[in-house]
């Protein structure tokens, strides 16, 4: 009904719990990383943070394509150091018009469950009207 695309990501930050269990400062730090870089990243977007470890992302203007590039960069090596061992596990929809809210957060976060049962760092697409999501 806005006439533009919408995409939402449930995503989840793994690794810090091995991390917290060396260091709680570094774990503390790097999810605050993590967090700082989801926030300047989804430019116009929003960032939710659901759980401990636990955002969404609602990315107006975006296909689930952008939010694979987003996600992507997120990895940047430049940041290996400090974020190392940490991995960003996704689930990633597209707001269709027949959507609510809860809707396309239910198919973002089925296709999270879907990434974390194939392994860390995975992000599994679901896109309505596909018959089966795609993982990478």
């Amino acid at each position: 009904p806005f006439g533009r695309s919408l995409a939402v990501v449930a995503l989840d930050v793994q690794g810090l719990e091995e991390l917290s269990e060396v260091d709680r400062e570094s774990g503390d730090a790097a999810l605050a990383k993590v967090a700082s870089r989801l926030s300047e990243s989804v430019g116009g977007g929003t960032v939710l943070r659901l759980g401990a470890s636990e955002f969404v992302l609602v990315l107006s203007g975006a296909s689930a394509h952008d939010a694979e590039t987003l996600l992507g960069s997120l990895h940047a090596p430049a940041e290996a150091d400090e974020l190392a061992g940490i991995h960003l596990t996704a689930g990633i929809t597209e707001l269709v018009e027949r959507d609510g809210a809860q809707t396309a957060l239910g198919r973002a976060e089925h296709a999270l469950w879907q990434a974390k049962q194939a392994g860390r760092g995975t992000v599994v697409v679901a896109i309505p009207g596909r018959s089966s999501p795609r993982v990478e």
